[in-house]
């Protein structure tokens, strides 16, 4: 198995492109290729690349055992009709005083993106440059496209507690980027909360990435659960499900499906 020296805070970070249909690049430019493959990654290239390789695995999804599954075909169709014909509605568009109140809470000590630019910068930015970004953001809404270049990060790969410092798997990415993507996805975010609030769509059992929620909150109704059932002489059972990567390798394909199909977000609703 490939293997790396532990990685020291003055190696150089990694620069990928993440990518649905392109293979994860280093420095956004050469094509990533397997190195040392019988021996440890000994230079910073070496490292990046290997990295690289595992981090790309990580995130492809799980191939299916070979068999016929009728519901690809539905799903495909699904996909290729909403995108072919998107809705016709707009999004509502933001303004100055949104992207400005995000902006005040941003905080000065996170690392900039690939553009260098800092979130000090943007705190600092003259009213003409804010007209500017809100003027752009309302393209890309209008248009639906997300800028390619807002999507590239520079990973800093840091080793988890516990794990082998040799072992590329060992390592979590901390992807850095663009502040102004940052803005862009916190104005998108907030029209699908305001979806999901007006008609109470996430379940009230979902804890996990729920605003205002956190790990104690079913830790708490599971305590009440043991301890009325303890009250009244019962037992309490639970049964943990832990899927591994679950979040990493999900099916984006069926998860835009099961979105489109229970019209996620409605077209009104950001109207």
């Amino acid at each position: 198995m490939d293997s790396i020296p532990e990685l020291s805070s003055d190696h150089n970070p990694v620069f990928l492109n993440f990518s649905l249909t392109s293979p994860i690049h280093q420095d956004n430019a050469r094509a990533v290729t397997t190195c040392c493959s019988s021996g440890p990654a000994c230079s910073d290239d070496q490292k990046a690349n290997l990295l690289a390789i595992t981090l790309k695995d990580n995130f492809t999804e799980n191939e299916r055992p070979n068999g016929d599954y009728p519901t690809d075909n539905t799903i495909t169709t699904t996909l290729e009709n909403f995108f072919s014909h998107p809705p016709p509605l707009p999004i509502t568009p933001t303004d100055p005083d949104e992207v400005l109140n995000y902006i005040k809470t941003l905080s000065n000590n996170k690392a900039p993106g690939k553009d260098n630019i800092t979130n000090k910068m943007v705190k600092h930015f003259p009213l003409k440059i804010i007209l500017l970004l809100t003027f752009l953001i309302n393209k890309i809404l209008l248009l639906r496209h997300f800028p390619n270049n807002w999507k590239i990060a520079i990973v800093f790969p840091i080793k988890k507690p516990g794990k082998n410092s040799k072992s590329p798997s060992s390592y979590r990415p901390i992807s850095l980027l663009s502040i102004l993507s940052k803005i862009t996805e916190h104005i998108i975010l907030n029209r699908l909360h305001n979806f999901t609030d007006s008609i109470n769509y996430i379940n009230p059992n979902q804890y996990g990435f729920t605003r205002h929620l956190s790990t104690y909150h079913p830790l708490l109704r599971l305590t009440e659960k043991i301890t009325s059932g303890f009250q009244r002489g019962r037992s309490t059972g639970a049964v943990f499900l832990d899927i591994q990567k679950a979040f990493d390798r999900v099916w984006v394909s069926g998860l835009i499906y099961k979105l489109i199909i229970n019209n996620f977000p409605c077209t009104n609703s950001f109207n």
